[in-house]
């Protein structure tokens, strides 16, 4: 790579030699330090590339071989430059643009972050636009070390920081704590479980049977097999304290919890209007070229056109974007695209009896799907089609075994105070008839 760029850089000629004494042409051209590359037969004559300098060598082995020299081609930079000397602007255009991309390559223009799982990117993107670091900056006003201890210093789960310039990307690699940070939100959420000295019962949501119960946190109130109506309470918060002649003299309260399955019937209904509105689309087709260059935009043309119509008043806009990278590694703020709008109107269509049987059986079965992913097991569906002149529909009803159980609020129980005063009198006086 390196060779061809300093051989069209010097610039170098593609000669044709002809005659009887090609061979001793070349061995001359050996002799004398002349070097050949890229040597081919070319309708019974030699073909080989020569730098322009040693061109003007040949004078002597020309006439001693008896041969001929015709140039085929030239090639390199200085008989492009030769080629267009009297074009002015166009040089004048690659000088700017050279200097353009110089400047450019002197700022941020990417700042690519890694590592982080507790914290977003905005976090930390909008505390180091807070700190003046962010795209668009010099890069010689990026101070990396400070950047890695501010991090650290900030954000207390980050344990180690890199950050570094690659081109005009600023790459920073983060390390949280992660074991610290789940120890953290779990202790956080066992205090607020105490901190809830207000009951919680497990009630039903539907009516059904329960066909399992493992209980986890309070006293339950139904058992396998029993039927169960909606608001029931299945596991009760507040557990009672009973002393030893099983009087109840407190209450714990706690927060039900327990795995309840029971089989429940779920009702199911979709209905299908007659009628659907479908997208027509024209041959109208309006496309924009444009170049974003930072937050400019320039573009050729409008899209969207001065007067609408009927045939103009929708549409839909497709954008293909394409930014602006050298060498995968300078990331510069220019990209460039095309905008491609599509006009459509509205059309009302009716549903076959076969579209909507194929509508209505593909969304029960979705149904379904949707259900199995939550964990419900189907045991029977009874659900049927139903079509005609106007709205299909699909009606009917789904058992299922599912988990059921949603928390409320707990009553209360307060208990009696002579209950509590006659237990104390009962213990305080135990000995009095001692005779």
């Amino acid at each position: 790579m390196l060779i061809r760029l300093w051989r069209y850089t010097r610039g170098y000629l593609r000669i044709r030699i002809t005659g009887s004494g090609t061979e001793r042409f070349i061995n001359g051209c050996r002799h004398r330090n002349i070097r050949l590359w890229n040597l081919q037969v070319v309708n019974g004559a030699y073909e080989v590339n020569m730098f322009v300098c040693d061109f003007k060598k040949l004078k002597t082995i020309l006439r001693k071989t008896g041969t001929k020299v015709t140039i085929v081609k030239r090639i390199g930079l200085p008989f492009f430059l030769l080629r267009y000397r009297r074009r002015k602007l166009f040089f004048t255009g690659c000088v700017l643009c050279f200097a353009l991309l110089v400047m450019l390559t002197r700022f941020i223009w990417d700042i690519d972050l890694s590592g982080n799982q507790i914290y977003t990117r905005e976090q930390i993107l909008h505390y180091l636009e807070n700190n003046k670091v962010h795209t668009g900056m010099v890069k010689s006003k990026v101070n990396c070390g400070k950047i890695a201890a501010d991090l650290r210093r900030n954000y207390k789960n980050i344990i180690w920081v890199s950050a570094s310039i690659d081109g005009n990307r600023l790459c920073i690699r983060v390390r949280e704590n992660m074991d610290a940070y789940r120890s953290k939100t779990k202790k956080l959420t066992e205090n607020r479980k105490e901190k809830a000295v207000s009951p919680y019962d497990l009630v039903a949501d539907t009516d059904g049977v329960i066909t399992e119960i493992v209980p986890r946190e309070g006293i339950p109130r139904i058992r396998k097999g029993k039927k169960i109506r909606k608001g029931q309470v299945l596991v009760s918060g507040q557990v009672p304290v009973k002393d030893d002649s099983q009087t109840v003299i407190d209450y714990q309260y706690h927060r039900a919890d327990a795995d309840i399955k029971a089989e429940v019937t779920i009702p199911y209904k979709e209905v299908l209007a007659n009628s659907y509105a479908k997208k027509v689309y024209g041959t109208i087709k309006k496309k924009e070229d444009y170049i974003r260059i930072a937050d400019w935009q320039f573009q050729t043309g409008d899209i969207f056109p001065e007067k609408q119509t009927e045939q103009t008043k929708k549409q839909e806009i497709y954008i293909t974007n394409h930014p602006l990278c050298l060498f995968d590694r300078i990331k510069l703020p220019v990209s460039y695209g095309t905008k491609t709008t599509v006009f459509y109107r509205i059309s009302q269509k009716n549903h076959t009896t076969k579209e909507k049987q194929q509508l209505l059986s593909h969304t029960f079965s979705q149904y379904c799907r949707d259900l199995e992913k939550k964990g419900v097991e189907i045991l029977e569906n009874d659900v049927k089609i139903y079509t005609g002149s106007g709205n299909a529909s699909a009606r009917g009803t789904i058992t299922a075994v599912r988990s059921i159980g949603v928390l409320r609020p707990s009553k209360i129980k307060k208990i009696p105070r002579n209950s509590k005063s006659q237990q104390g009198e009962n213990i305080d006086g135990h000995d009095g008839n001692s005779h």
